[in-house]
């Protein structure tokens, strides 16, 4: 039985690499381990196009772009780009 969950873990840990590399690493190990752990997406910003300035608050700054997914589809999206994560990571 404990053989069964140390299997299940680690194919839950591979299916998380996984995913995590299709959409890139953000080359801070405790952002992607964040990321992986909330089942966020990391998204280059190369992959944003007509980024603009929405507005500021108290933990970062909101931004309206337009996502590339692949080669033809194009999505309006909202992104945050958080001041100090690092340091409030445990708040979220």
């Amino acid at each position: 039985m404990r053989r069964r969950r140390r299997r299940r873990r680690r194919r839950r840990r591979r299916r998380r690499r996984r995913r995590l590399s299709k959409f890139g690493k953000s080359g801070n190990t405790i952002i992607d381990d964040f990321i992986l752990k909330k089942k966020l997406r990391w998204i280059p910003y190369n992959r944003f196009k007509n980024v603009e300035y929405l507005n500021e608050g108290g933990f970062g700054t909101i931004y309206k772009a337009i996502w590339l997914k692949n080669n033809k589809d194009e999505k309006e999206v909202i992104f945050k780009c958080h001041k100090n994560l690092n340091e409030n990571l445990n708040d979220f």
